[in-house]
Order: C-alpha cells, then sequence, then structure tokens
C-alpha cells in the first residue's frame, strides 16, 4: 500500500480541507464501489438530523444516508457501496477510521475483529488483505489515506500539495 498524510500546517485548516469530501474530491468516483468498515467513525451530521422529531422522508438525504449504513447491536459496523463520496461531509475529522473492501465486511467477523484490533497509528502492513483503500483522522491535525492502488494516492497528492497551509507528504509503502 502506498499512503499519503495531509497536515494543517497551522492552527487552521485552509479554507475547507478539513473536511474528507474536499480531500478525496478527485477520486471520490473511484470510492464509490468499496464497502467500508466504519466501526470507530466520528459522524457530523447536520444538527437539523439529531433533533428531527419524524423519521426520514423515504429518498431524503437523512433517509440515504441511514440506509447506507450497517448497524449491529446498535453499532454502526459498515458502510453500503455509495457511501463515498457521498456521504464524505459527515466523516469527522476528529478520530475517524475507514477501511475499504470489495465484499460486505459485516459477513466476515475475523475481518471486523482484525480492524478493531487496529491501533490508530498501525502501519498499513498492519492492514489486513482484503482492505484496498483506508482513510484515517488524527484528533483533527492530519487525514491519512493509504491505498492499494497507487494512481488513487498519486492523485489526491497532485490535488493537495500546492495548497497553501498544508503539509502533504507521501508515506513509505507498507
Amino acid at each position: 500500500m502506498t499512503g499519503i498524510k495531509i497536515t494543517k500546517a497551522a492552527d487552521a485548516w485552509p479554507a475547507d480541507w478539513h473536511r474528507l469530501a474536499r480531500i478525496i474530491g478527485p477520486v471520490g468516483g473511484r470510492l464509490r464501489d468499496y464497502w467500508w468498515a466504519v466501526e470507530g467513525v466520528t459522524w457530523k451530521v447536520p444538527i437539523g438530523w439529531l433533533f428531527a422529531d419524524a423519521p426520514p422522508r423515504p429518498g431524503s438525504r437523512r433517509w440515504k444516508y441511514e440506509q447506507s449504513l450497517v448497524t449491529r447491536d446498535g453499532v454502526t459496523v459498515a458502510a453500503r457501496p455509495g457511501f463515498l463520496p457521498e456521504f464524505a461531509d459527515v466523516v469527522s475529522v476528529d478520530w475517524s477510521a475507514l477501511y475499504g473492501v470489495a465484499a460486505d465486511p459485516t459477513g466476515d467477523p475475523h475481518l471486523l475483529a482484525d480492524l478493531d484490533g487496529l491501533g490508530w497509528f498501525a502501519p498499513p502492513a498492519a492492514f489486513p488483505p482484503a482492505v484496498g483503500v483506508a482513510i484515517r483522522s488524527v484528533d483533527c491535525a492530519y487525514w491519512e489515506l493509504f491505498a492499494r492502488d497507487a494512481e488513487l494516492v498519486t492523485t489526491v497528492h497532485r490535488h493537495a500539495r500546492d495548497v497553501p497551509g498544508l503539509v502533504v507528504e507521501r508515506l513509505p509503502a507498507g
């Protein structure tokens, strides 16, 4: 896997570069087919969704968001294909990790257990072979994106490397 780390160079992120939607903008379509193991993602849903009295209207954005998630025992563990890039804006920059896999990860309890056992700073060599893409945000300070497809990482690197206020670095392959 190859990787990239995008860090804010000062106390604040430039423009809207703290948002995952901005980071993955040029590769979002290439992420659409992945299932996402998301247990441990911090959600930043619109405030209106949190205080809505009624269930979401079928076909509404909130309804689509809720339909895209797979929950077990009250915990959201996966997101269906199409979740990214569609809902990248609800993934918080504050301690979130998403692992993209080709098949429904809820059908593989060993995979979910392995992912749950990864530490926040685990190197890509520790990712299970099923993981094709990994996206992590750490403490509102930086985003990391790892992929088995090196061109995906190169595209994000080109997208962010010249943005004032960002430090963009390639990470060693692992």
